[in-house]
């Protein structure tokens, strides 16, 4: 083969790669999937499966019920994400996820957990498998 023609089909694979590259970087943010593991009596897991590096805004809110909030700003979400899973979980009763408009777009999960319990509440993201991952720990049962 043609010393040029190899340099050309080598250039012209790479931009076809960086084009590939800027597409999926391009695209919107989604949440894909939520998975939800019961790891001990004192310990839950909850996985948000998304298409790329998005971290949220995460607190808590407390009233009747406690609520550990994670808003993922400009998100949308997946196909086959339910609005309600419930996890049959000692500490995360249930998980909600919604879909707001205002005052910004986002992506609203809500992890609703039982009273009565002192939590520790770890986060992580998992850059490779992008899962934003988030462990509630309790030292005792009520």
């Amino acid at each position: 083969m043609n010393r040029n023609v190899w340099i050309t089909s080598v250039l012209v694979c790479l931009q076809f790669f960086v084009f590939l590259k800027l597409q999926a970087a391009a695209a919107d943010p989604v949440l894909k999937e939520i998975i939800f593991e019961k790891t001990s009596s004192n310990e839950e897991r909850v996985f948000l499966v998304l298409n790329g590096e998005y971290l949220p805004e995460t607190f808590g809110m407390e009233g009747k019920r406690l609520r550990l909030v994670c808003d993922f700003a400009d998100m949308q979400l997946g196909e086959g994400v339910r609005p309600v899973i419930k996890t049959g979980g000692d500490l995360i009763k249930r998980v909600r996820v919604g879909l707001h408009q205002s005052p910004a777009p986002k992506v609203r999960v809500v992890l609703d957990l039982a009273t009565g319990h002192d939590y520790d509440v770890q986060q992580r993201f998992f850059e490779r498998e992008r899962v934003y991952s988030i462990t509630v720990k309790t030292e005792r049962n009520p």
